[in-house]
């Protein structure tokens, strides 16, 4: 390629490139133009590490294989494509943030990264739905083995560093190519910009990223742009500068991918560093930098005002230079003490308002955090109106132009749509109605995946047919080979769940081949099976996987993460209380014994988390519970009472306490009887004979109650007769008399007698009578 079409297309990418509108691609014409300047091919030069497959298997193992085998292959082959063509493992610049498409151009790659931090987002969330099959392997017989957790376990670490990197280094990103910093004022030269937390870039891809990728023929993040020459690629800063800016929908799909790793992860280390401890806390940085919102200060006949605007999002680095002093000829120096003037901080350009969505940013993070923030009402106004014209979406189309989009344009409504969707799934924002609201708006823009997404972690086993079946569908007509541009079957974008539905089957122009990461479809795969792993029958990747590189822990300090009380708790003293009775119980006594790892033990609070169906338990003091089971219908009960740690910066930990203890099955009482004919009496006698009279019985009667120990006496009484009268004399006597006469010499009769004890139980015993 000559260095004049070179230099011809790295102008064209400079001048020429249209602003990046968020949740949309750029337009495809744009990839004609360039395709038409640099001479392209249309094939792809692909360099496999994982193994990889165009077409489907049609026999396992001799056998044809089932369409769940089918979705868990295709899972497989996607997840090799995107280790092999769009991920850098590293924890250094541009390491694990997934490129949103690769290209072909004149059989060399071209590289896209767009909205780079909400592709990191769907990418953890694909990790922590795939770790938690691998985890389970009693539903997900087959998915994977030992090799797949210790490569998803480090991608997953390798994904969350790298939304670290963007938090610890995004104000140095935007200062390095700040005009002051450029201009080289005395004092500027090696100052780093503090880092505010919860505020972050968008990428930070770098030469490394896309020389391991195998990206040689040019292509553009959101802070590099790069364009290839004879001797190779060159690569300049986007010429816009607040193209690397945060925004609301970056920090709604990131949320959305830690609350996946919240709701569905054990907890896990890598390195020494809990997995779970560190997207929590990254969740709350974020959502407290949301909260903070914008300060607006200005001054009226010289009295100083100021305006809070909170869910605003602030660019921290200030447009403008402390000076030192007043002093005219020390112009143009930097003051290093003071960078940031809090008068000239300006809002973000690309989605600076958060504020409508302000409670579904803070049920997401209390649900991950236990933390809350203060909503304003207007905006909770706002957000609980929402779910009312679910069915029209007439609410979120209000909202188009109630705040700006990206660089003052207004959002779409499928932009709107996926934000509402997301954040609502991810907190569950409206409580028992976020399920049905959802499944409703799905229908606007076929985003099922939300309602699905909120299945899994809030409401298991809820998600309507319906549901079900629309992810099932979209599943199955997902390309064996990957999502790529052009395909007609609604997977031809770069997402389909974030991307209005006529672009879905992509716009027909695309003259580059495209190939996208297929995130989209991978997450809905592990949400369907997740929510139904009936529907289950998984099958390995054809090669066992080869093992990703470990990841070193970086040279740069990580923040100090969430570090929740732990503890335990263990029993003592059982006794059984109102024994031998119907209300019988066990007491015993729990104590929970705890430490904070940030020192402050004596402020953490310890509550019960609720009872079960067997028992419940009582707080007695700060660390003494006392809990009250069962105790009869089985021999053996087991339990477990679970407990709630909370810090003074509301960090919070759960442990259970399992509990086992005998119990007992109710006896019927024993009953039993002796007795004998005490005398003979006749009533009439006719010329010597007697003609009729009675005959007496005393018996002895005992009823025990053998659900004490020692036993005891039982209550009993006469419940019964049959041809004789009978009536008790005594707590163990019985009297019973019978009629006879010359012409019914001999009978038979009987005595029921019943028994209760105090459990309740009951028992009759029939007390024969024979003369």
């Amino acid at each position: 390629m000559s260095t004049k079409r070179a230099f011809a297309a790295l102008l064209l990418i400079l001048f020429i490139q249209p602003p990046v509108i968020q949740g949309q691609d750029v337009p495809d014409q744009l990839f004609g133009l360039i395709d038409s300047l640099v001479n392209s091919g249309a094939g792809q030069n692909l360099s496999l590490k994982f193994s990889f497959q165009e077409t489907p298997p049609d026999k396992l193992n001799g056998a044809d294989v089932t369409q769940a085998q089918i979705d868990s292959a295709r899972y497989w082959n996607y997840r090799n494509r995107l280790r092999n063509e769009f991920v850098h493992y590293s924890s250094n610049n541009g390491g694990c943030l997934p490129a949103e498409k690769i290209m072909a151009v004149d059989k060399k790659k071209w590289g896209v990264w767009g909205d780079s931090t909400i592709k990191l987002g769907w990418y953890i969330g694909v990790l922590a739905t795939e770790l938690h099959m691998l985890f389970h392997p009693e539903k997900f017989p087959g998915f994977g083995g030992a090799n797949d957790i210790r490569n998803a376990t480090i991608e997953l670490y390798c994904s969350l560093l790298a939304l670290e990197r963007l938090d610890t280094f995004g104000e140095q990103a935007l200062w390095s190519d700040h005009p002051e910093n450029l201009a080289h004022f005395p004092g500027t030269g090696g100052f780093f910009w503090p880092d505010t937390p919860g505020f972050f870039i968008r990428d930070d891809v770098n030469f490394e990223t896309a020389r391991a990728l195998g990206v040689d023929a040019g292509g553009w993040s959101d802070s590099f742009i790069w364009a290839p020459l004879d001797t190779g690629l060159i690569a300049v800063p986007q010429y816009r500068r607040k193209m690397k800016q945060m925004s609301q929908d970056q920090a709604v799909h990131l949320l959305m991918g830690l609350a996946l790793v919240k709701g569905l992860l054990p907890q896990l280390s890598y390195d020494g560093m809990n997995l779970r401890d560190l997207a929590a806390g990254q969740a709350l940085d974020i959502v407290n930098y949301l909260a903070k919102g914008h300060t607006v200060s200005a001054k009226i006949l010289g009295i100083p005002l100021t305006t809070e605007e909170p869910w605003m999002i602030e660019d921290p680095v200030s447009p403008k230079i402390n000076w030192l002093g007043r002093c005219p000829a020390c112009a143009g120096y930097f003051d290093p003490f003071h960078p940031a003037d809090p008068d000239r901080m300006e809002l973000v350009d690309r989605g600076a308002a958060a504020i409508a969505f302000a409670r579904g940013f803070e049920r997401v993070c209390f649900w991950i955090t236990g933390h809350s923030q203060i909503v304003p009402a207007a905006a909770d106004a706002v957000w609980y109106s929402l779910p009312i014209s679910a069915a029209s979406a007439d609410a979120i189309n209000s909202l188009m132009n109630s705040f700006p989009g990206n660089f003052g344009e207004p959002l779409r409504s499928s932009d709107l749509l996926h934000m509402t969707m997301a954040l609502a799934a991810s907190g569950n924002g409206w409580g028992e109605l976020t399920l049905p609201v959802l499944e409703a708006m799905s229908e606007h823009q076929d985003f099922w995946i939300y309602p699905l997404l909120n299945a899994v972690l809030h409401h298991p086993g809820d998600l309507s047919r319906r549901g079900s079946e629309k992810a099932r569908d979209m599943l199955r007509t997902a390309p064996f080979g990957g999502t790529v541009d052009n395909l007609q079957a609604g997977w031809s974008s770069q997402n389909r769940f974030i991307t209005d539905r006529s672009e879905h089957n992509g716009s027909g122009l695309a003259l580059i081949p495209a190939a996208f990461n297929g995130l989209d479809c991978m997450l809905l795969h592990n949400l369907y099976y997740i929510n139904a792993p009936e529907n289950f029958s998984g099958v390995l990747p054809t090669d066992r996987p080869p093992l990703i590189p470990e990841i070193s822990r970086p040279a740069w300090p990580i923040q100090p993460r969430i570090s929740p009380p732990v503890g335990y708790g263990f029993p003592s003293d059982i006794r059984v209380v109102h024994a031998c009775t119907a209300d019988a119980a066990v007491e015993m006594q729990i104590t929970v014994e705890w430490d904070d790892p940030n020192g402050h033990r004596d402020t953490v609070r310890i509550e019960s988390d609720g009872g079960s169906s067997v028992g419940f338990v009582t707080q007695l003091n700060r660390n003494t519970f006392s809990y009250h089971g069962k105790f009869w219908d089985r021999w053996l009960w087991e339990d477990i009472a679970r407990f709630r740690l909370t810090d003074e910066d509301g960090n919070v930990s759960f442990f259970n306490v399992p509990l086992s203890y005998p119990g007992a099955v109710k006896s019927l009482p024993e009953i039993g009887s002796i007795g004998y004919a005490s005398g003979f009496t006749v009533y009439v006698w006719f010329w010597g004979i007697p003609l009729y009279g009675t005959i007496d019985y005393e018996f002895f009667v005992w009823a025990v109650d053998k659900n004490c120990w020692p036993w005891k006496p039982a209550l009993w009484f006469v419940s019964g007769l049959n041809g004789v009268v009978a009536w008790p004399t005594g707590a163990n006597s019985m009297h019973a008399t019978a009629g006879w006469s010359i012409f019914n010499l001999f009978g038979i009769g009987s005595v029921t007698v019943t028994s209760v004890t105090d459990v309740g139980t009951v028992n009759s015993y029939e007390i024969p009578v024979v003369w």
